[in-house]
């Protein structure tokens, strides 16, 4: 698994009072809120929720029990303070454990114990900062690969080491969600090159005709070999044909 997530439009999980929020067109969000107290959550995604409570569906995926993976809070623009804090949770809503990202990156194991979890962006004492976006995979992965992420392409490659140029196909895939998280599958073997956006995006011949670029060049850079795709759709297929 390699997800992508996105701090969501709908702001009933972020900390409004007093906040600015400002959200670009690639996704990034800029955040700003001085007179906030220290220790609050800034913003909080979550792997279940209540829709009839929130009225949103949940940002994070599941996970498996007994399973190591990596986070990332990708910021920029930071002045001041603030942390990572990843929450854990039983059947019944109480804190199993949680583990605290002081660099806002490290890993973490998935308790037996939870039932489900939280990550939030906790003020420590801030002025302003901008969250590109968060990365969420096992363990493993961001052990052994490389990735690069880029907003306005919309789009994420994901190389394993040593295979710069091999011989294995790269697996090209799409994921059309209107929503903050966007999950990506990665292949046993290969690079790995994800296309993101919405399904409104995926009709656009002009956005298609970018990413067809943007393929050409991520092909170019890393020379690699012709490229297999999943899933197979009839936008995908479009996206390709020029190759």
């Amino acid at each position: 698994m390699f997800d992508l997530v996105f701090w969501p439009r709908a702001t009933t999980a972020s900390y409004n009072y007093g906040a600015t929020i400002r959200f670009a067109s690639n996704g990034a969000v800029q955040y700003s809120n001085q007179l906030m107290p220290p220790g609050e959550a800034i913003h909080t995604w979550s792997s279940v929720t209540n829709y009839d409570d929130v009225r949103t569906a949940p940002t994070l995926p599941l996970l498996q029990h007994g399973v190591t993976y990596y986070w990332e809070s990708v910021i920029s623009d930071l002045i001041g303070r603030i942390q990572t804090q990843v929450l854990f949770w039983d059947e019944d809503g109480a804190e199993v454990d949680r583990v605290i990202l002081d660099e806002q990156h490290g890993t973490f194991l998935f308790p037996e114990m939870a039932k489900s979890y939280t990550i939030e962006l906790v003020n420590i004492h801030h002025e302003q900062f901008t969250f590109d976006y968060g990365v969420l995979t096992e363990a493993d992965t961001a052990l052994h690969a490389d990735w690069h992420v880029d907003l306005d392409q919309q789009s994420v490659m994901v190389v394993p080491d040593g295979q710069r140029g091999d011989t294995a196909e790269t697996t090209v895939a799409l994921s059309a969600r209107n929503m903050g998280t966007q999950p990506f599958v990665l292949p046993e073997r290969g690079a790995f090159y994800g296309i993101y956006g919405t399904t409104g995006q995926f009709m656009s011949p002009a956005w298609q005709h970018k990413q067809q670029a943007g393929v050409r060049q991520a092909i170019k850079h890393l020379s690699l070999p012709v490229m297999s795709t999943s899933p197979s759709t009839l936008a995908l297929s479009q996206m390709l044909s020029a190759q």
